[in-house]
């Protein structure tokens, strides 16, 4: 009796000790299971309807990400935080405006960028926590882009678990001229444990295997209307530093039609303290 319950207590000293060393090497890393899932919509009038992710659960990061062409994209969403914008005002523009460039707002609209309104094609990021309104969770978000003469709108509704929701963004990089019939995503500083996403929004039809995920990262989404297409791809970073430029599989299509964004999710050490402290609680 002696014998066997040594050996259980060993057993259970061992495997606190290999889940202390694992959390030690993968600290502050957002879990495998960070995707609860990502929504798409798409509306020749930019009437856009998301249904809250069937996964998604109270306290989970929402994403928004905006697109649309010929047209304004809010910069300011009620109950939103803004997270990253790439403006342009025609295809071969060297360089995305983003919010910082503004020169002349209107309500929650940029009316001027530098040399233009930013109005060819444009991408905006917003964030939020996914939090309880009453008894359940919201069934879906709705947003109506406004102006008249209305044009087409689409984007993606992601939820995220493990990242940091009071500081989520880490940083990011803005494409808008990448010289490539494939899409060339920029560099982006990170950690390891981070959570990297790539939005590509693309001024034209195409198909999903036109534009398949760069080397290492995964499809989280795609959307295609009339004229207008996009891409979510996803990678969970392995070490620290400069992600380097991250080019997509496929055929591609026309030369700068397309609005790239890396985007850098910081990963949450609350939440991964938490998880390890279950863990090895599972484990006695």
């Amino acid at each position: 009796m002696y014998y066997r319950l040594s050996m259980a207590r060993f057993v259970s000293i061992m495997i606190i000790l290999i889940l202390m060393i694992s959390s030690k090497r993968n600290a502050f890393a957002v879990p495998n299971d960070w995707n609860h899932g990502c929504t798409k919509s798409y509306d020749k009038d930019g009437n856009l309807v998301w249904d809250t992710p069937k996964s998604a659960e109270e306290g989970d990061l929402l994403l928004l990400l905006l697109h649309r062409t010929d047209h304004y994209l809010p910069l300011k969403l009620d109950g939103w935080e803004y997270g990253a914008s790439c403006f342009k005002n025609a295809n071969d523009q060297k360089q995305c405006f983003t919010k910082s460039d503004c020169t002349q707002m209107k309500e929650e609209y940029c009316q001027w960028f530098p040399k233009g309104k930013g109005r060819d094609l444009a991408t905006v990021i917003f964030f939020k926590t996914l939090e309880k309104k009453s008894s359940s969770l919201p069934r879906s978000f709705k947003y109506k882009i406004g102006g008249s003469n209305p044009q087409p709108g689409w984007g993606f509704l992601l939820a995220v678990k493990g990242v940091d929701k009071s500081d989520p963004v880490r940083g990011s990089s803005i494409t808008s001229a990448d010289n490539s019939a494939k899409s060339v995503f920029p560099s982006v500083h990170g950690k390891k444990g981070d959570l990297l996403l790539l939005s590509l929004a693309y001024d034209d039809k195409s198909n999903k295997s036109d534009f398949l995920p760069p080397a290492g990262t995964d499809l989280v989404n795609f959307v295609s209307g009339s004229d207008e297409t996009g891409f979510l791809f996803s990678k969970q970073l392995s070490s620290n530093g400069d992600t380097g430029e991250l080019k997509t599989k496929g055929n591609g299509g026309p030369e700068n039609k397309d609005a790239l964004i890396s985007l850098v999710l910081k990963s949450d050490k609350k939440d991964q303290k938490a998880r390890s402290k279950n863990l090895r609680k599972g484990s006695r």
